[in-house]
């Protein structure tokens, strides 16, 4: 039933018809019963290119997103002093405060007491004791109030200077939930920039800016002692949604990497 075939390796069914007629002879019952549905057979196979195509795609989108957070990594670190708007917009032109490091001017202005004595007309006692007169003013206090001005350091107008960059930094919340951080940039005076790197077609929504403060706010609390610069790079925008939350957390975006 077997010949060689084109290489020394290779076999193949007799071309005489022999093999045709054996197979009829052994399945044909088998072989009139069944009736492939070829369409079922097509749709299982595409369903399952689809299925494969995700898979590649959403390594590809990793990848991709990996390139992203290296450019800018790489930018921060061959940059190392810039001010926060080289890399991106800051909400409210630049309205990003240290609620931290407030200096406090007090002034304390001394209090001004004035009493009067108290003035006692006694007349002398005579047949007829008349009752004291005695006149007393009330204590005249003129205090003035605390006068407490703060300012507000802005954090984003002085430059940073970037001693380490990491990426993919991960940390835990308090109930073990893994967190990971795009990339964490920081300077020599105690500042961190946190970014978070999104490189995607379609446009971050306000879930994203969400999940992204969270982790913020968790970073915070391990690190204290640290002023946090919050940063979204968003290479496929934000919706509208995303920029007014962003603008009222006070976190600096920007749609393109900035090379150098």
């Amino acid at each position: 039933m077997l010949e060689w075939g084109n290489a020394d390796i290779d076999f193949r069914g007799l071309q005489d018809g022999t093999l045709n007629l054996i197979l009829r002879n052994r399945f044909e019952k088998e072989i009139h019963n069944f009736e492939p549905d070829l369409k079922k057979e097509f749709h299982e196979q595409i369903k399952a290119l689809k299925q494969e195509k995700q898979k590649i795609q959403g390594m590809l989108s990793n990848l991709t997103g990996q390139v992203a957070e290296m450019q800018l990594a790489n930018a921060f670190r061959s940059r190392k002093r810039f001010k926060l708007s080289t890399f991106f917009t800051i909400p409210d032109g630049g309205n990003i405060q240290d609620e931290k490091r407030i200096n406090e001017k007090t002034d304390e202005s001394s209090f001004n007491i004035s009493e009067t004595s108290l003035s006692i007309s006694e007349t002398p006692l005579s047949i007829g004791e008349t009752p004291l007169n005695i006149s007393e003013t009330p204590l005249n206090i003129s205090e003035t109030s605390f006068n407490i001005s703060e300012t507000s350091l802005n954090i984003t107008d002085t430059p940073l200077n970037i001693v380490d960059v990491k990426t993919r930094v991960i940390f835990q919340r308090e109930d073990g939930k893994n967190m990971e951080l795009d990339i964490v940039a920081e300077s020599s005076c105690g500042r961190i920039l946190l970014v978070e790197v999104k490189k995607q077609a379609a446009k971050s929504g306000r879930s994203m800016i969400e999940d992204f403060h969270e982790k913020v706010m968790v970073y915070q609390n391990l690190r204290p002692d640290n002023i946090m610069i919050p940063a979204f790079l968003s290479l496929g925008g934000f919706t509208e949604t995303a920029t007014i939350l962003c603008r009222e957390k006070k976190i600096a975006i920007n749609e393109r990497i900035v090379n150098f």
